[in-house]
């Protein structure tokens, strides 16, 4: 179900391209939050060699120099990739100036406000020019002058700092500080403007064997449109992660105007080391000891995982790895090199998202679901379906699942139609609930099932198993009948003719003349001259649809098909007494017909003949 490596960047030989010299091994990997890419890092004697990689292969390279001072700690770029701020110094940042992928000045700013702090922890850019700075005694959040080569101060928060966590979606800032570092305190910078959103103190099972709450404990995302805090939550018997508290905003449109309350408890018995990522909303705890990674998702369960698996190579990355296992020490086969990069401890997981960094093969690569495989391996249908509809970009597998549920009848009928009525997609009601007021609008994160169009339905389950020669002929009629009711209820916007004929030819091809007939005279089935048509072709099997036919035809004033009608059935004098009634028209002569409906009375041709 989990798969690594479909798309990744070889970070080492990335430099060896770069730099034209022989086994290169990076002195750094650091990854960038704003354009999630990677940098690869290469110090020489004088200077520091720079690559900023994407996996998405369409995106070509970013690779600059610049002077050597000491080891990097630490990079992060501008979202124009106009400026970009290294730390190789406690307690100054140097600011490199890039102007078409090169560096066009260097200067160096130590903190602006918080001067006397004794180091700086880390920092973030949060817009083009405006980035944040952190040190032990604060934060301040600054703007760039590319052409003076300053900052300046635009807002500062004073606060005892041992880590942080920045999300820099929404501009959120947790600072932890405390004995255990376990008081975690909560900001937003929003307009330049600073909300202070507050305090809470985290029982994580502090023990002799877990003293303190380290930053790669703690992780903030956005789940099912909802920003949430997720921490480990360890015993006390042996500083093992039994479990993941989860804290949530609470107020959806004005997340940050109240502190995070604790929603959910995770819980799973694991013994060893584990890792927490975010994939497409799915919590996923990867098990180091046994590598297996545990999928969780809370609109499903919260009290057990939905499934167990351990993550699939790409054989692309296992090719990478084979030829890599030469230059790395330790590794003597082909399974090793594979067994070692799996789930080792040389990955930095970023924990949205999936990314990531295998510093000791220099890999640099994404965790992705693998929807075919979930539903292959899944063996409750009803909870495969909730799980395609909470995925984003499932809709072909969502469909071909129903396809073969419809055509296998795996589940009862009334089942069935509980599952087309959860995934289909009504305009009206989605385009209303995703609908939000601007003010905020960077805070919010929409959430919307993965539904499908009535379109999308027709074209992909019931085209297709009408044609399909294994289908239950009446199985598939009364769920298309019970599919077209459901489209009536939400009054969802059809078709003209596409939907009415399909719906037409599966209840005659299974013989349901009596319901066919229901269908029609309460009016069901709109009245329209292509579905009369259609009637007067079917009424050789069900002579009852030829009147059906003409009082439809009679109902929408079309009196000239009535006429045709009448007189391919041999009924001359009916015709004219009819035509007389109405005014006259509708004759035939010479082969050519006298009215104004020609694509009608070409289908009354095929019908005499």
């Amino acid at each position: 179900m989990l798969t690594i490596g479909s798309s990744f960047s070889d970070l080492h030989e990335n430099l060896y391209d770069a730099t034209c010299s022989k086994n290169i091994i990076c002195s750094g990997l650091f990854f960038d939050p704003l354009s999630e890419r990677c940098c690869a890092v290469q110090n020489e004697e004088n200077e520091t060699i720079f690559r900023l990689c994407s996996l998405d292969t369409s995106i070509p390279d970013l690779i600059f120099r610049s002077r050597r001072r000491n080891q990097i700690r630490s990079i992060c770029f501008s979202s124009d990739f106009g400026a970009a701020i290294v730390q190789q110094d406690d307690a100054i940042l140097d600011f490199l100036i890039l102007t078409n992928g090169n560096v066009s000045a260097e200067f160096q700013q130590p903190p602006k406000f918080f001067k006397d702090a004794s180091f700086i922890i880390g920092f973030n850019w949060l817009a083009d020019r405006q980035l944040a700075i952190i040190t032990d005694a604060g934060v301040e959040f600054c703007s760039l002058n590319v052409h003076r080569k300053s900052l300046k101060l635009l807002k500062s928060f004073a606060h005892s700092t041992s880590w942080f966590i920045c999300f820099p979606d929404s501009k959120l800032f947790l600072f932890a500080c405390g004995a255990a570092t376990n008081f975690l305190h909560l900001i937003s910078f929003q307009n330049n403007t600073i909300s202070n959103i507050g305090s809470i103190n985290v029982d994580f099972g502090y023990s002799a064997f877990k003293p303190r709450l380290l930053e790669r404990d703690v992780c903030i995302s956005s789940i099912y449109g909802h920003i949430c805090i997720l921490i480990l939550k360890f015993d006390s018997s042996n500083g093992f992660a039994t479990g993941l508290n989860i804290f949530e905003f609470p107020d959806e449109k004005q997340p940050f105007s109240s502190l995070p309350v604790f929603k959910y408890l995770i819980k799973f018995e694991l013994f060893g080391l584990v890792g927490v990522q975010i994939v497409d909303n799915l919590i996923l705890v990867h098990h180091k000891n046994v590598h297996k990674t545990l999928i969780f998702d809370i609109k499903m369960n919260t009290n057990q995982f939905i499934y167990c698996s351990s993550l699939q190579i790409n054989e692309n990355l296992v090719k990478c790895l084979k030829e890599r296992k030469d230059k790395i020490e330790n590794i003597s086969n082909e399974n090793n090199s594979i067994n070692s990069f799996l789930y080792n401890s040389a990955w930095k997981m970023i924990q949205n998202k999936g990314f990531i960094i295998d510093m000791q093969f220099g890999i640099f690569t994404q965790i992705k679901l693998n929807l075919n495989k979930a539903v292959e391996e899944m063996k409750d249908l009803e909870n495969i379906v909730q799980f395609l509809v909470n995925r984003s970009n499932s809709e072909s597998e969502l469909l071909n699942l129903l396809k073969r549920i419809i055509l296998k009848k795996e589940i009862n009928f009334g089942k069935v139609t509980q599952i087309i009525r959860k995934i289909l997609y009504n305009p009206e009601i989605n385009n209303e609930n995703n609908s939000s007021p601007q003010k905020g609008k960077s805070l919010i994160f929409n959430y919307t099932p993965n539904l499908v169009s009535h379109n999308s339905i027709l074209r992909c389950i019931f085209e297709p198993l009408y044609q399909h020669p294994e289908v239950d002929k009446k199985y598939l009629a009364n769920l298309m009948i019970d599919f077209f009711l459901i489209l009536k209820q939400r009054k969802i916007q059809i078709q003209n003719h596409y939907l009415p004929e399909l719906l037409l030819k599966i209840v005659a091809d299974a013989k349901m003349w009596t319901c066919l007939q229901q269908l029609l005279q309460y009016r069901v089935i709109d009245d329209s001259k292509f579905l009369a048509f259609e009637l007067i072709s079917l009424s050789d099997e069900c002579p009852s649809l030829y009147q059906i036919a003409l009082d439809m035809f009679n109902r929408r004033g079309n009196t000239d098909q009535i006429s045709e009608a009448l007189l391919c059935r041999g009924h001359v004098i009916d015709a004219l007494r009819f035509t007389t009634a109405n005014g006259g028209g509708g004759f035939r002569e010479g082969g050519t017909t006298i009215c104004n409906e020609g694509s009608g009375s070409q289908r009354l041709d095929k019908i005499c003949s």
